[in-house]
């Protein structure tokens, strides 16, 4: 078996556990992080007895994080697994497969869930037993004031959501964050649980926080998206930054036409996203290296990455000139 289960010391409940909802934490070697969402998910009211809390290690290769825990005062029961080297949506699925509960939820490792979120969560699954997963909210918690360059559209390259005030169901091409989103576990199984082609990815990329919703509508399993299942995720500091979303612009294209049966791009809307760009700014960068320098303003860096975007779907098509 890959991915070893520790319980921690003391448990209070055995392999009939009688837990409602198990949640899975990644976590890599910042111990401070994930002793935050620890103690949120041990502050959820009634329901706190009925959480069983795992501890998903991705990255703690020299033991770091499991020495840091063991200092820690963990709920009774809270179990710590290790990551799998192929990746963390195949650490993500092993971890399912060990969870008690029949609702598996997910949080990143800097995702912080609000007070009331688990009662939420449950909450948008009873009574709909053909909803099999569930989406909750994530707002930012900047390292310093948010950018000047930030607006809602890059919301998913930083693994934040907010689809409105409303429960509501959602369905392909809408997404879900999986820095925040819960499963019911059988149904979780038959959709392949998290897409592992991620895994395949190199480990210095950045790779998107997007669930995809496709694999549900082919099967008949409901989603649902809750925003008073809301969390609160800690951007890093090496993510507040335009570098980093352009990585994750060309990344997410890439995975884009990965999953479809051809790499073909719509051929106007890829030249027009790069011409608007491109008129927007001084004739003298009107070039690849305009592309990938810092803008300020808002509105001309979403420009910049609607050009990005349209460069990486041409490179992965036929790049054919639409004579427009």
């Amino acid at each position: 078996m890959s991915g070893n289960a520790h319980a921690a010391s003391n448990p209070k409940h055995g392999s009939d556990n009688g837990m409602l909802l198990s949640v899975v934490l990644s976590a890599r070697d910042d111990c401070s992080i994930v002793s935050e969402g620890i103690s949120a998910l041990d502050d959820q009211g009634p329901l706190t007895e009925k959480i069983e809390i795992l501890v998903l290690d991705l990255g703690s290769k020299t033991g770091v994080l499991r020495k840091q825990l063991s200092d820690f005062d963990l709920p009774p029961g809270t179990q710590i697994i290790e990551g799998e080297a192929r990746g963390e949506a195949s650490a993500r699925n092993r971890a399912a497969e060990v969870a008690s509960a029949d609702i598996v939820a997910f949080l990143d490792a800097s995702t912080v869930p609000l007070g009331g979120w688990a009662a939420k969560l449950l909450d948008a699954f009873a009574g709909r037993m053909d909803t099999g997963v569930v989406g909750g909210a994530v707002d930012p918690i900047w390292p310093d004031a948010p950018p000047t360059w930030w607006t809602e559209q890059l919301s998913m390259h930083f693994g934040l959501i907010d689809l409105g005030t409303q429960q509501r169901s959602v369905a392909d091409p809408e997404l879900l964050a999986t820095t925040n989103i819960a499963f019911r576990k059988p149904m979780m199984a038959r959709i392949g649980g998290f897409d592992t082609t991620l895994d395949t990815l190199p480990a210095t990329c950045c790779k998107p926080a997007a669930f995809h919703l496709a694999a549900l509508s082919r099967t008949g399993i409901g989603a649902v998206y809750e925003p008073d299942a809301r969390a609160l995720r800690r951007i890093p500091r090496h993510e507040a930054s335009q570098d980093w979303v352009r990585r994750s612009i060309c990344w997410s294209a890439v995975m884009a036409a990965a999953k479809r049966s051809s790499t073909s791009a719509d051929p106007i809307r890829t030249w027009r996203d790069i011409s608007d760009y491109l008129i927007e700014i001084p004739r003298e960068l009107r070039g690849l290296r305009g592309l990938f320098l810092d803008r300020p303003e808002a509105e001309i860096f979403a420009s910049q990455c609607d050009a990005l975007a349209a460069m990486t779907r041409l490179a992965l098509s036929d790049g054919s000139d639409p004579k427009i």
